[in-house]
């Protein structure tokens, strides 16, 4: 799909689960051009997001494609990414480092800041990144001069300021690699009202793309039994909702799909609720659909408060001895 040229995760990687306990993943990648024969260019990266919310794509978080940049050893443009979310709000926010392209030293590597970007809708949509703390190295720093902060890192609840500690490092480079010289490297503490971090505006997700391709590990033998004849992923937004939410699905191959959703006691409420659910609004939660995107509206007048899981079933509809497989999720009721 994209020539044989990847985009690899490539040293960091951060799980943190939200507060209706999905699973959120941010990791760096890298460019590889597979017909140029190596990584290009120079310590770029691109900051991504994933969630088992929303599986089937990753959102991107920050560009950080400079086409000459070298950061020194085992850095890169942006890196370090730390998920946080509030609690009141829902709102999440990822931080992480990122170089200064105007600011070199005297040794000739760049400096870093710390910056941090907001979702309002569960990660699908991330606002351009703010700079946070805001600090400027001298152009040319000497050893012990440099303001470059790296190694940021953040608590994980938000409770109207993001709490983030970082190293600073008062000369730019590793002296592990042999790349500036010994320094004394504080660590500070520096805390960010949540109204000085803007929601917009945000990065163009169309500007960027993930190809995901997943497949059974093992045999070639075992691995064609396992897979599966109709392929189906799901998400649900806006969650939580109050009365109606949607619960949008992809199917691979066309397929007969079934819609079930329970309580946290295990009752199927659909039974109750059939006449509030409907595909695009008015026809059968149980059809026939086409391959490619479509939804479901879900009403939840009615019913009270709380966790409930949907069950998407998908069963081929063309030939013999299909294997139904299935998609689902929790979504919260909050009145």
């Amino acid at each position: 799909m994209a020539n044989m040229d990847t985009l690899r995760p490539y040293n960091d990687l951060q799980l943190f689960i939200d507060q209706n306990n999905w699973v959120h993943a941010v990791f760096t990648t890298l460019g590889y051009y597979y017909y140029g024969g190596g990584h290009a260019p120079t310590d770029s990266r691109l900051l991504w997001h994933w969630s088992e919310e929303f599986p089937s794509e990753a959102q991107a978080v920050a560009d950080g494609w400079y086409e000459a940049l070298h950061c020194g050893a085992w850095n890169a443009s942006i890196s370090r990414p730390i998920m946080a979310q509030d609690s009141n709000t829902g709102y999440l926010y990822c931080l992480y480092q990122r170089y200064d392209t105007s600011t070199v030293s005297q040794g000739g590597y760049y400096s870093a800041d710390v910056e941090i970007s907001v979702s309002t809708n569960g990660g699908e949509d991330w606002s351009v990144g703010t700079n946070v703390t805001r600090t400027t190295s001298p152009a040319g720093a000497l050893p012990d001069e440099c303001l470059s902060e790296i190694n940021p890192s953040m608590a994980e609840i938000v409770d109207d300021e993001c709490h983030l500690s970082y190293v600073l490092d008062r000369d730019a480079g590793s002296v592990l690699w042999d790349e500036g010289t010994w320094s004394f490297n504080q660590v500070k503490y520096h805390s960010v009202p949540v109204d000085s971090i803007p929601t917009t505006p945000l990065i163009l997700q169309g500007n960027y793309s993930l190809h995901q391709r997943c497949w059974n590990v093992g045999t070639k033998e075992s691995a064609s039994k396992n897979q599966p004849h109709s392929y189906i992923t799901s998400r649900v937004y806006p969650n939580p909702f109050n009365p109606t939410t949607v619960i949008s699905f992809q199917l691979q191959v066309a397929s007969q799909v079934k819609l079930d959703v329970f309580d946290i006691h295990g009752r199927n409420v659909r039974a109750r609720r059939a006449s509030s659910l409907s595909r695009s609004g008015t026809t059968p939660i149980t059809g026939n659909y086409s391959p490619g995107a479509h939804h479901i509206t879900f009403d939840g007048s009615g019913l009270p408060s709380g966790i409930y899981i949907y069950r998407l079933t998908a069963d081929k509809m063309s030939g013999s001895g299909a294997t139904p497989t299935t998609a689902s999720g929790k979504m919260v009721l909050l009145k």
